[in-house]
């Protein structure tokens, strides 16, 4: 297995890297694969580490040669098998003595330096560690402690990847610390969709004499001729150069894969739930695998309870007729770690003909790559306009084709104008698709008996809403979703809720179209009995 092809980043990033030059890379379709930049250093990196600083008889710390910081576990425990599987497949002479670890949060930070210790135990053979995929917090506390297991001395690389997210998720502290922890003299790179004032500032401060680079879809620059009319120049000329430090090509602001259809659906919040429902039990979509977005932790959590028991497609499998339904999973970042991943590996490798869906926070819309991913559903456009590149860009992938729908609000029209001044043209849904053969009355009514049958299932209704509305107000573009145009009582219809929370949001404002259910919220029981027991045994 290898690279099929080098993309534009990497063809002009690779020298930079070998002329020992610090990288900055911005590329409005992602860096591709991280680990293509490394190939040209592998002959380069065994020296170091091997005839430079090595590892003492008897020590127990491992010599590390280059580190790739990723902001999530997913992408950095993907990089880390995509270069396991490059070792195993490439033939060249230097890959069969590289060796690799991933470093990602989930257990004990002691647990995990004492399984370091143990690979690099004194009875082990005297070779360096010359990869470590990890995650930021991770990698910074097993950094920290006073017998780390891991030897930064030797650092010849170091890579961050979606190195704008690392810094939106709060990393800014452990980026920091690691590249205190790193040799000054090392070669690093820096890749990002969006080249923010917080990447700037790590640029002059953590990387020497930087290059950025930054490459985009190329289109022709106006100019006027002798006349006055209006030419369009191509080729070199078309180029807007910078100084020579900065190689930046005059760009659209977007650009998208080839193959990518992307459509849009306005829908009142009553709506959603019942199209959803209908939308993802179609054939078109059930063939294939969907991950569907939404903006809070706690909607995820809410839905996946939802249409796990409202997608029930049975399919017969075997001799024995044993009936099996659409998969549907989860995750966000507040997930159990152990939960979190095996809700990752099941989707990932689940046959795309079984129609598994995942549901999912931002937190899957950067760097992962799943096979087979046809549909991209964001039921909740993302509070970040960045995002939502990110998250279409999981389809339409290497090639292959993909489809992608935004679900809008009435009053969120103006996101659509929004989008196109930035390069990105959505079309209506067609018919067929938009058409509901199940009114999203009866879904809702189904929804809310099982809201009215089970206190979990009632406080994740309310804990979903009360997210969402908070999510809203907090949004980026507040002149396109306007939280005073939000019709709060279609909203709480729509999750289902049987009795309107008391918030400062809502107090003092009149909210109309929301009829509270005859259930009271005391009475709902736990459908789990322990728990039932216990709230019982508790008192109200």
């Amino acid at each position: 297995m290898g690279f099929k092809r080098m993309t534009p980043v990497q063809a002009i990033a690779i020298p930079l890297l070998l002329k020992q030059r610090d990288v900055a890379v911005e590329a409005c379709t992602g860096s591709g694969k991280t680990l293509a930049f490394l190939i040209p250093s592998f002959e380069i990196l065994c020296r170091s580490l091997e005839e430079g600083v090595s590892r003492r008889p008897g020590s127990l710390q491992l010599m590390v040669g280059c580190a790739i910081i990723a902001p999530t576990r997913e992408l950095a425990t993907q990089i880390y098998e995509v270069f396991g599987k490059y070792l195993k497949s490439a033939e060249m002479e230097a890959c069969e003595r590289l060796r690799a670890q991933l470093c990602v949060g989930g257990s004990d930070a002691k647990a995990a330096a004492g399984a370091l210790r143990r690979l690099g135990g004194a009875e082990a053979p005297p070779v360096p560690l010359h990869l470590v995929a990890a995650t930021p917090g991770r990698l910074r506390a097993l950094l920290q402690m006073a017998d780390t297991p891991l030897n930064m001395k030797s650092l010849e690389l170091l890579v961050f990847d979606e190195a704008d997210r690392l810094l939106q998720l709060g990393f800014a502290m452990d980026v920091q610390a690691i590249l205190s922890a790193v040799p000054k003299q090392r070669r690093t790179g820096l890749f990002s969709a969006t080249l923010t004032t917080e990447l700037q500032r790590i640029m002059k401060a953590g990387m020497r004499n930087p290059v950025h680079v930054c490459v985009r879809l190329k289109r022709p620059v106006e100019s006027e001729d002798a006349k006055g009319l209006k030419v369009r120049k191509k080729g070199p000329e078309a180029i807007k150069d910078g100084s020579v430090e900065e190689r930046v090509v005059k760009a659209v602001s977007h650009e998208l894969p080839t193959k990518l259809s992307n459509y849009f659906l306005q829908l009142p919040a009553t709506e959603r739930l019942g199209f959803l429902r209908h939308f993802l039990q179609r054939p078109e979509v059930s063939g294939g695998k969907s991950i569907v977005f939404f903006s809070t932790c706690a909607t995820v959590d809410y839905f996946h309870v939802l249409l796990r028991e409202l997608i029930d497609v049975k399919r017969a499998k075997g001799k024995k007729l044993k009936m099996e339904s659409i998969r549907v999973e989860k995750l966000h970042g507040q997930m159990d770690p152990t939960a979190r991943a095996r809700a990752y590996e099941k989707f990932c490798k689940s046959p795309p003909e079984e129609g598994a869906i995942l549901l999912a926070t931002d937190v899957a819309a950067r760097g992962i790559d799943v096979e087979k991913v046809e549909w991209i559903v964001q039921v909740d456009p993302p509070t970040d306009p960045a995002a939502f590149v990110h998250r279409i860009g999981r389809t339409a992938r290497a090639g292959q084709s993909g489809k992608a729908l935004v679900l809008l609000l009435p009053h969120e029209d103006g996101y659509l104008p929004f989008l196109e001044k930035r390069g990105i043209q959505l079309e209506q849904l067609p018919e067929e698709l938009a058409a509901d053969q199940e009114s999203g009355a009866n879904t809702l009514q189904k929804c809310k008996h099982m809201v009215e049958r089970d206190r979990t299932v009632m406080l994740k209704s309310t804990k979903a809403f009360l997210s969402f509305v908070r999510a809203y107000q907090e949004h980026q573009l507040p002149f396109l979703f306007p939280f005073k145009d939000l019709d709060l009582g279609d909203l709480a219809t729509g999750y289902c809720l049987l009795r309107l929370p008391r918030i400062k949001e809502i107090l003092g404002k009149r909210v109309s179209g929301f009829k509270q259910s005859e259930v009271d919220p005391a009475s709902v029981p736990f459908r789990n009995k322990k728990q039932e027991k216990q709230r019982k045994d508790t008192g109200p």
